[in-house]
This record gives C-alpha cells, structure tokens and sequence, in this order.
C-alpha cells in the first residue's frame, strides 16, 4: 500500500553552499542504509523517504492513527524537512481521512486536516522567513490493475504558501518496486520529480533513483524509503 506523502519541496535552488549541504545529506542517507533494522521496530513510524540531489535534501515521516471505523482509512500524523542551500522548510500536521467510494478492488478517499509550518530564505536579496497554522485537503485514489500491479493517485494543497503537491505511482504487487511521478508548486518554486523504486530486500525498504526538474534545469536524485503500511 501507498501512503501520501505531504506537501514538500523536493528540489529547492542550489545557490552558494549546495556542494557542502550535499556531502552532509550523503552522510545522512549512509546512515540510514543502517538504520532499516531499529525503524521496522519503531511502533511511531509507518512510513519514511529520504531523497537528496546536489542540491537539496527532504524527509518525510508519516504516522497512522487508530481508525474511526471499520473499513475508513487512518488518520495520519505527518513530519517533513526540506533543506537548500539558502533556506529550509518544516511542517508537522495531521488529516484526518474517509472513504468517498470503494468496490471491485478500487477506493477513493478524501481527508481534511490542520499544520504548523515554518518557511526560511537565506538567498541574497530574499530574507523572507514565514511560521503559521494551515489547513489541508487532500483526495486519493487506489487500486488493482489486473494481479500484477497497483496504481495510487493523490493530490494535496495547503494554505501555507499556497503548496499544492500531487503524484502518480505505480507498483508491483507484493515487490515493493515501481516508478513515480510527481509536481510541487507553491508561491515560489515549483518542481517536477521522477522516481524509479527498487526493492533493498528487507521487508518495506526500496532505493529510490531518479531526477527532479525545475527553473534551475534537472538533476540526478537517490534516496531511501521504508513503507510499514
């Protein structure tokens, strides 16, 4: 199972430091390629991703709730941390989620839910810095595509900054591997990212390779995710 992913800015411009921010998110995702052992014993986290470019680095961590009732999606807890060379980005939030429609293999949720998130510039010229409450909507989709692969759909948008994030993946059943494709915007960047998962071998945890694209031209992206769902 697919599990969203909250709005984040994968790809945020290099500027001046880029070189050394990318060595210490390196170090970073070393480190969590030995990490797989003590998350898949962490009761608090259902869901990680790691991804880096020579640029830029971002977390996200997700949390399911207990649910309301039988047959309704989780409620979820989330966390996210994006770092660039001239600034960063945190939010922390929870959506709480229901089920518009499901039958035949197929379901179709929607979820509503509050943040409190943190913007800071550092670029030359721009030392804007923003932390404020937010609302959040979200919609998504899922489901079989015949026995050997499973599609998930979801679209995001927060108040903060006006964020809108959406993606479309597509999986291999029971493997853990698929591709992804994805957009962010909001009311100064926006990006275009690709992702190829690869299965690790342990249970949950994939390789992600791929690139993202925005004002700045592409670049190559790696990363690290752990899905317990």
């Amino acid at each position: 199972m697919s599990t969203p992913a909250p709005c984040d800015a994968s790809g945020r411009h290099a500027g001046r430091g880029g070189r050394a921010r990318s060595k210490r998110l390196t170090l970073a995702v070393a480190a969590a390629l030995l990490a797989p052992p003590a998350a898949r014993a962490t009761p608090w986290l259902d869901f990680a991703q790691l991804d880096g470019s020579s640029s830029s680095g971002t977390l996200v961590l997700v949390h399911a709730l207990p649910t309301a009732g039988a047959g309704q999606p989780a409620p979820l807890l989330s966390a996210t941390a994006t770092g660039w060379a001239d600034g960063q980005s945190v939010a922390a939030g929870a959506v709480y989620r229901w089920t518009l429609a499901a039958g035949d293999g197929h379901a179709l949720r929607a979820g509503l839910g509050a943040g409190i998130d943190h913007f800071r510039s550092r670029a030359e010229g721009d030392s804007t810095e923003d932390t404020g409450a937010s609302l959040r909507a979200q919609a998504e989709a899922d489901g079989a595509l015949g026995t050997a692969a499973r599609y998930y759909l979801l679209a995001q948008g927060t108040s903060f900054r006006d964020g809108w994030f959406a993606t479309a993946q597509l999986s291999l059943a029971g493997s853990g591997a698929g591709v992804e494709l994805s957009r962010y915007g909001d009311q100064g960047y926006h990006s275009t990212t690709a992702v190829l998962r690869l299965p690790l071998g342990a249970a949950g945890w994939t390789l992600r390779l791929g690139a993202v694209r925005d004002d700045d031209g592409s670049r190559a992206l790696v990363g690290l995710g752990w899905n317990g769902f």
